[in-house]
């Protein structure tokens, strides 16, 4: 795979039509810097605050992490809008989501108490 190649398909779609999968795409490709000289968080971010937007319930997720996690430099961590992503992504049934916000009420992070019935809930 040419991934300069990808890279461009996926930024065509993205910026010119504001295709939420290839927005969330390309997001990933900054996210993990595949092709490229270096990963960008900050693009990344800003890719799945789009995607996000655009109902990729995939791009909710991943900025979810990265809240969490506080990657990019445009943000801090912030564990209640992370939790808070994760709980929508969740509930729409993505998996990473439910796994990740079941280690958030696991640990109590984002606000509230630790709930481990909740954690076990999300875990099922």
């Amino acid at each position: 795979v040419d991934m300069e190649d990808a890279r461009q398909r996926y930024s065509d779609a993205a910026l010119d039509y504001g295709h939420a999968p290839s927005q969330f795409a390309l997001g990933m490709i900054n996210y993990t810097g595949a092709g490229l000289e270096s990963v960008d968080y900050g693009r990344a971010g800003e890719l799945f605050k789009q995607a996000a937007a655009g109902g990729h319930i995939g791009a909710k997720g991943q900025l979810a992490k990265m809240y969490r996690l506080g990657q990019g430099h445009a943000w801090d961590r912030d564990l209640a809008v992370a939790r808070s992503l994760f709980e929508e992504a969740a509930h729409a049934g993505d998996q990473e989501s439910q796994y990740q916000l079941g280690c958030m009420y696991r640990d109590g992070e984002g606000g509230k108490k630790a709930d481990m019935a909740k954690a076990v809930d999300m875990w099922k």
